[in-house]
């Protein structure tokens, strides 16, 4: 990765890697020596490398939402559920489980704060159909309230 008078973020899950940049520029490779990919990011654009799908041309992305977790906000916009999770569990003691793959499928759109992330279980149940169980250990399953399928 060579910088030139940025402000990026690099996020890893698991296996994949994300490039998002704020001010200036990144280049961004991924890949074995023999064959590898790469891109030039500028400002507002995010790349992704997995080795699933390779690297990721550039795109345009809401940079502020990606890197709003730095003012201590965690931005969602219209994700399932299930990720929601996933990015709390970043932050949380022990991780957030949602109680089925339908459910986590469920789709959301909210701000939460991260300065106290237990506090932001507490949001959830305001902000989706569902409630939080909390386990002696610290854990935390989300399950649904709805009664009826959801929708796919």
């Amino acid at each position: 990765m060579l910088v030139t008078s940025t402000q990026f973020d690099v996020r890893r899950n698991e296996d994949r890697v994300m490039v998002a940049v704020q001010a200036g520029s990144v280049e961004f490779s991924a890949g074995p020596w023999w064959r590898r990919k790469h891109a030039l990011l500028t400002a507002g654009q995010v790349s992704v490398a997995s080795p699933q799908d390779g690297l990721v041309s550039p795109y345009p992305d809401h940079i502020e939402t990606i890197t709003a977790w730095q003012r201590g906000r965690l931005i969602f916009r219209d994700v399932p559920l299930s990720d929601v999770a996933a990015e709390l569990s970043r932050y949380l003691t022990r991780p957030l489980r949602v109680a089925d793959a339908r459910l986590g499928q469920l789709r959301i759109s909210s701000t939460l704060s991260i300065e106290t992330p237990e506090a932001a279980l507490d949001i959830l149940p305001e902000i989706a159909p569902v409630t939080v169980i909390r386990h002696v250990d610290g854990g935390a399953v989300l399950v649904s309230l709805l009664s009826f399928p959801l929708r796919e």
